[in-house]
């Protein structure tokens, strides 16, 4: 799925992650700025997550972080999770 930033797209997919036993939607690349993900509990709220955001219905926490609650970071170290309110 993809989420126009100005001239770029951002694309996001869902992961499953078997540490927190959840899905992920995660913005794909490697810029320090996209290293967060949306928690869900099942597969089918992350792709509809997903396909709000590429769809523009939905804003990311980065776009609308009211809308989110923390997760706190990933035990990777680095990952920032969040949860729809």
């Amino acid at each position: 799925m993809t989420k126009s930033n100005g001239m770029f797209a951002t694309m996001y997919e869902v992961k499953k992650d078997s540490e927190l036993g959840k899905y992920l939607v995660c913005p794909l690349g490697t810029e320090e700025h996209l290293d967060y993900a949306i928690v869900c509990n099942s597969e089918f709220d992350a792709k509809n997550i997903c396909a709000q955001i590429a769809m523009q219905m939905l804003a990311t926490p980065e776009e609308s972080p009211l809308k989110y609650n923390s997760k706190g970071i990933h035990s990777n170290g680095r990952t920032r999770l969040y949860s729809l309110k």
